[in-house]
């Protein structure tokens, strides 16, 4: 019989979700599994929602959830990145991670921003991640 602790499920699924929230979901079915937004506001033609508890923002376009983006610690990935790790960490643990630099901001990202296509970015300050946003890039 094995014992132990059993690892919490992954909270960032790369290229995916963040915290249960999907690429693609509807705005109904954000509400639904999150509830009401601390804020929803538009914004160049997106709806965000903001849950300030979970330090989460969902933007939405044509209902449809296109940004998904976190600044709490507790959302992880499988290999435990997340806000608070170093970009080394980044760089060793998440397969396909790219890192750079754009205007003075450091990033490693793991898919691409064209058009379709979806994308992980690890945003960080001072050597350590500060959000995290999985996104769906716009035509």
């Amino acid at each position: 019989m094995l014992c132990g602790a059993v690892a919490a499920p992954a909270r960032i699924t790369v290229n995916r979700s963040v915290d249960g929230i999907g690429l693609g979901m509807t705005a109904k079915e954000v509400r639904a599994r999150l509830g009401k937004p601390s804020l929803d506001a538009v914004s160049e033609g997106a709806r965000n929602y903001v849950y300030r508890r979970r330090a989460l923002v969902v933007s939405l376009v044509g209902s449809r959830v296109v940004i998904v983006s976190t600044r709490n610690a507790r959302q992880r990935t499988a290999g435990g990145i997340g806000v608070g790790s170093t970009d080394a960490d980044v760089r060793r643990r998440v397969r396909g991670a790219r890192c750079g630099a754009t205007a003075d901001v450091q990033f490693c990202r793991v898919g691409s921003i064209r058009p379709g296509r979806r994308s992980t970015t690890f945003q960080i300050q001072q050597g350590r991640v500060v959000t995290v946003t999985v996104a769906r890039g716009l035509r």
